[in-house]
């Protein structure tokens, strides 16, 4: 058994060539290992690596719980995290951020219920060359129980999507007027918007036909992902309460004019960052997914086998249902939980090669526990 307890909480400076190699030796010994309070190398706060640090199996932190331990690159360090508390908890202290509850239960579903009760979700986006993101947003909004979803896309897709999902409605995303936009968005909870949206000069005609309209309508929960970032990047406006938007790392660094590294470096500032220029609601995808909406939350669920292409499109299908089902009655970080636990059900039988398109039986598993 082998004992790291070579840095503790306090180091903020880049290692220099004599620890590095002293960790990389720890690292390669034989044995159980164990850090005191944190990995030897690892950031307190953001869970960045300086440059080097210890992969503990066990990690005993003592008084509390860091945020590094749980975001960033942390995760892959930490091993297994026990809390030695010590001391009775300062209650005057406010945390720097909590961790999102394991067990998330919904309410059960009135039998009486209908296709009305549970929600409408619009989905919007779907270039001419890019289908599939809308189909898994819409699928994964039924999934997770919406009564009705209906995709707003190229009407290229259309035949494609009925025949995999022919309970999707559709509407031709070219065929809107300024009427047809407001008539739609009266009639549903919560919209997904961006996913496949394309950036050429059709999508930011798109974008542009529809945003302030979203923006503004503070009766729906709105989604904003993938190439509506982008748009939001080159115009910056300031976002309703009831938009949630939800980017990675390399979408936020387009947001805030910085570079991926620099967001991975320290997330929790970066999502306050987007949050103090674009106001809103927030999700930092990645490793520990950060939550900002009323506090900040860390999901400690997830796993690396859902770092692949249409995991986000999943994201924002899924907050758009659940938003439409219960909206200020699920939080934020609740929705973002329960897709990384559909995750964790999905990586059951080994993490290499989960396919996004997946995730729906998943996803109706988690919902119904």
């Amino acid at each position: 058994c082998h004992i790291d307890a070579l840095f503790g909480i306090g180091l903020n400076r880049e290692l220099n060539d004599y620890w590095q190699h002293a960790i990389q030796q720890f690292n390669e010994l034989v044995g159980l290992k164990i850090s005191i309070d944190i990995p030897s190398g690892l950031q307190a706060n953001t869970g960045r690596i300086l440059p080097s640090a210890v992969k503990a199996d066990h990690t005993f932190t003592v008084l509390g719980l860091k945020a590094g331990l749980f975001t960033g690159q942390g995760k892959e360090y930490t091993g297994q995290i026990h809390l030695v508390n010590l001391i009775p908890i300062d209650q005057e202290l406010k945390p720097l951020a909590y961790l999102t509850p394991t067990h998330i239960k919904l309410p059960k579903r009135l039998a009486f219920g209908h296709k009305g009760s549970y929600g409408h979700v619009l989905v919007i986006g779907g270039h001419e060359q890019m289908g599939g993101a809308v189909i898994m947003a819409a699928e994964a909004a039924f999934h997770a129980g919406s009564g009705k979803v209906t995709v707003i896309c190229h009407r290229n897709h259309h035949q494609a999507i009925l025949s995999r999902a022919p309970n999707i409605m559709l509407r031709d995303i070219n065929g809107l007027d300024e009427n047809g936009i407001k008539d739609i968005l009266s009639q549903v909870d919560a919209v997904c918007f961006g996913m496949g949206l394309g950036r050429d000069d059709w999508s930011q005609q798109i974008y542009q036909q529809w945003f302030n309209f979203l923006n503004q309508a503070s009766h729906l929960e709105v989604v904003l992902d993938a190439d509506a970032l982008w748009f939001l990047a080159k115009q910056p406006e300031q976002l309703g309460l009831h938009v949630y938007a939800t980017p990675h790392p390399g979408e936020a660094a387009t947001l805030l004019g910085s570079s991926t590294v620099e967001i991975e470096n320290n997330r929790i500032d970066a999502i306050y960052a987007l949050q103090q220029k674009y106001s809103g609601q927030w999700v930092l995808k990645g490793a520990g997914s950060l939550i900002l909406e009323n506090n900040l939350y860390i999901c400690t669920q997830g796993n690396a086998g859902m770092g692949t292409g249409g995991m986000g499109d999943i994201l924002a299908g899924m907050i758009a249902s659940l938003k439409a089902q219960f909206h200020k009655d699920i939080a934020l970080h609740e929705i973002v939980t329960l897709h990384a636990h559909a995750g964790d059900e999905l990586a059951k039988q080994g993490m290499r090669g989960l396919q996004a398109y997946e995730m729906n039986q998943a996803i109706t598993q988690v919902v119904n526990q």
